[in-house]
């Protein structure tokens, strides 16, 4: 199921910036342009890549956008090279600055703006967690190191 889903998302171009989600739905990730649709198998699959993190963490989001977060995760750390199956959530941060510049486009958050801070596979990511100025859309990218 995983296999055929990365051989999809492989088909499509550049994963860097997501900055936009323009379907925000249980199982659709905007991801290389496009709207994906993940099936009931392959969200138990990609939730089974995250251990216990220790949390609580604080976040302004709900419980069902916070499994949102962590399903786009999965699938980005699942699709890249070498695909990465063991993801711990570190902590989340409010951000101080509501501007970001991604691919030399000025992204502005509105109500909320985070990082989450994830170990996957031993190595460090970010991700900023926000909703763009003037959208209630959830939007997800993992920022630069």
């Amino acid at each position: 199921m995983l296999a055929r889903f990365i051989l999809t998302l492989f088909l499509s171009i550049n994963v860097s910036a997501h900055a936009e989600q323009p379907l925000r739905a249980e199982n659709v990730f905007f991801i290389n342009g496009r709207n994906i649709e993940a099936t009931p198998e392959l969200l138990q699959e990609l939730r089974s890549f995250w251990s216990d993190s220790g949390g609580p963490f604080k976040t302004s989001l709900s419980l069902a956008d916070v499994q949102w977060v962590h399903d786009y995760i999965s699938i980005t750390q699942a699709i890249r090279r070498p695909p990465c199956k063991r993801l711990k959530l570190l902590s989340t941060e409010r951000r101080e600055s509501k501007e970001d510049v991604v691919q030399g486009r000025v992204i502005r958050s509105g109500l909320f703006d985070e990082e989450w801070a994830i170990d996957a596979c031993g190595e460090n990511h970010v991700y900023r967690v926000f909703n763009q100025e003037g959208s209630s859309e959830l939007a997800v990218y993992a920022m630069r190191k």
